[in-house]
């Protein structure tokens, strides 16, 4: 409903969010938790950058943010820092409160969070001091890494070693190595979540049983387009090229994918999401995986 009256009177949509930023009051904690604060920032920024901006100052003025930071990490902590982040770099409350993350142990942290909060927050924190985050988490043994990968989801799994590949390669190949021989000897059917993980294993070089059953085109497609992630987008494309059927794979998951946002109403900007990939490195290699598929610029 946001999204149709949006594009049929965006004006008057950004006049309401004007208003709601000019009489919201958010000194009042128990009126406003930490997902209502998340989606009212994700709406006022489809509306407009400037009246973002001033929403999020707003909140870093008036919210005692430090409520919201500790162990353990909340996944919608991550989100609204990287949100404040986006729009308020400079501002020195947030900028203490970055230091406030580094200063935790990031062990403690990753013992004691769920792997989702973890892997938002390391993504996050690379995106704000890429080194800063290499020396945060090297206090981290191995084994600790691996048994936090082998108890998540399939889902979490992959985007904790995706986001580890950002900081060590090489450690991100060794938990990667161990995760996928307590997976694949008994895996015979994947599901439409495990399919980027199983494209990282393809990606550093682990082989894949060429006969996995794979779930219907439309249950992936709508998988993808809750996300819309491109990264999980590459990987999974990736994991159903190898399958011994993977040239109708891919070209059902594709059309399908098309039709799940068109009904949706939702855009998948594809080009547009690799140029903007904040990585150098890890662009180019989604880049090279995206290049085999007949993708459109935009979905």
């Amino acid at each position: 409903a946001y999204q149709i009256a949006f594009e049929t009177n965006p004006e008057a949509v950004k006049m309401l969010a004007q208003q709601i930023i000019q009489k919201i009051d958010l000194t009042q904690p128990e009126k406003y938790n930490l997902e209502q604060l998340t989606l009212l920032v994700r709406n006022v920024e489809k509306c407009d950058e400037t009246l973002c901006k001033e929403l999020c100052s707003k909140i870093l003025s008036d919210v005692n943010l430090d409520a919201y930071v500790g162990v353990p990490f909340d996944e919608r902590s991550a989100i609204l820092l990287w949100q404040l982040h986006k729009h308020n770099p400079t501002n020195s409350k947030f900028q203490q409160i970055v230091k406030d993350i580094f200063a935790f142990n990031f062990k403690e942290l990753l013992n004691n969070s769920e792997t989702g909060a973890i892997n938002l927050l390391i993504w996050n924190m690379l995106q704000i001091d890429t080194s800063r985050v290499q020396d945060w988490i090297k206090n981290v043994e191995i084994g600790e890494w691996i048994q936090k990968a082998k108890s998540s989801s399939t889902y979490d799994s992959f985007w904790l070693l995706w986001d580890l590949y950002h900081t060590n390669k090489d450690l991100s190949r060794n938990i990667t190595q161990s995760l996928s021989g307590d997976i694949l000897p008994s895996l015979s059917e994947a599901k439409a979540d495990d399919l980027a993980l199983l494209g990282f294993f393809i990606f550093c070089g682990i082989q894949l049983k060429p006969d996995i059953t794979i779930p219907p085109a439309y249950e992936i497609a709508d998988k993808l387009s809750e996300s819309l992630g491109l990264s999980e987008l590459a990987f999974s494309l990736l994991c159903l090229q190898k399958h011994k059927d993977g040239e109708k794979l891919v070209e059902n998951f594709i059309q399908e994918l098309e039709r799940c946002l068109t009904i949706k109403h939702l855009v998948f900007p594809i080009q547009e999401m690799l140029s903007k990939h904040p990585f150098d490195v890890t662009r180019h290699a989604l880049q090279d995986m995206l290049k085999d598929f007949p993708l459109p610029v935009t979905m």
